[in-house]
């Protein structure tokens, strides 16, 4: 792992960092002064640390108080997100170990420590170091392993795992363009039949094994599709919930009946969880609606 970010982390750069916090990194003196205080790899990566501090605001709890990568912060699990996940696996399966694999920098971790053990595993070093740091940081033990999912034989415990679903700025929605892809996942399942597999909103659901598919909307924003499996699976074939309150419906998806009245008084679009899991026909019992258009 680079040194600086030990050095970073073990709090011998305390200084520089402090001073760095309120320098504009788009003034070049303050730059040059900030660069007399230490070296110019030590000025980068603080700069870098607080430009991901900056860009987690919103999204993370303690987003000035963690150790992030600019990368990193893109692929992290809101904490709302993580916390509403964190309880299922706890409530199902209580305090017992669960492992984060391809845990980044530990968000889910995080919110899984909450509740009990969690057993970190990462092929990046500094992405398991840093998440290593903001578990212990929250005061939690933290069990670390740097490995490749490719080639690592876990015992049978409880399994989150975070594929990477990007190349480049690309976002893959497709499971078979995971990394790791479909025939590791799949050893994977059949040696952790209570597991829990993030994917991105836009994932194709027809190529997805099987299991219960929640997509999670966090207040305007649907962030998140998780398949659950095991007894992780609620047994119904989707869910859509939105946070923070918690509301959820599920069911089976089909298809809305058309609104008979073509000059409705109202027009009202749908939270996007339920119209992204096709639930939208669950509300029909409740309230007076059909579809307008098909696929408007």
């Amino acid at each position: 792992m680079d040194p600086i970010w030990q050095q970073l982390i073990c709090g011998s750069l305390d200084p520089l960092l402090k001073a760095a916090a309120s320098v504009d990194p788009t003034d070049a003196a303050a730059l040059q002064s900030l660069r007399s205080k230490g070296s110019a790899e030590q000025v980068a990566v603080i700069l870098s640390l607080l430009e991901a501090r900056k860009r987690a605001r919103g999204r993370l709890e303690d987003h000035d108080q963690l150790w992030l990568s600019v990368d990193s912060v893109q692929q992290a699990t809101r904490t709302s997100v993580a916390r509403h996940k964190a309880r299922r696996f706890r409530t199902v399966l209580g305090d017992g170990p669960v492992i984060d694999l391809c845990c980044g920098i530990g968000s889910d971790a995080m919110a899984l420590a909450e509740g009990g053990a969690v057993i970190l595993v990462d092929r990046d070093p500094l992405r398991l170091r840093l998440a290593r740091a903001n578990l212990e940081r929250m005061g939690q033990p933290a069990w670390v392993l740097n490995a490749d999912a490719r080639a690592l034989p876990l015992p049978p415990l409880p399994l989150h795992i975070d594929p990477d679903r990007r190349v480049g700025s690309q976002r893959r929605h497709r499971y078979d363009q995971m990394h790791p892809g479909p025939a590791v996942l799949e050893q994977l399942m059949e040696r952790h039949p209570d597991l829990a597999l993030k994917c991105g909103p836009g994932v194709d659901t027809d190529n997805l094994p099987a299991g219960e598919v929640e997509f999670i909307q966090d207040r305007r924003d649907l962030v998140e599709a998780t398949l659950w499996r095991g007894n992780l699976d609620g047994s119904v074939a989707r869910r859509a919930t939105l946070l923070p309150s918690g509301e959820t419906i599920s069911g089976d998806p089909a298809a809305l009946d058309p609104y008979p009245d073509e000059n409705p008084a109202w027009i009202h679009e749908p939270v996007a969880a339920v119209e992204r899991a096709g639930l939208l026909s669950q509300l029909q019992g409740r309230f007076a609606i059909g579809e307008l258009h098909p696929r408007l």
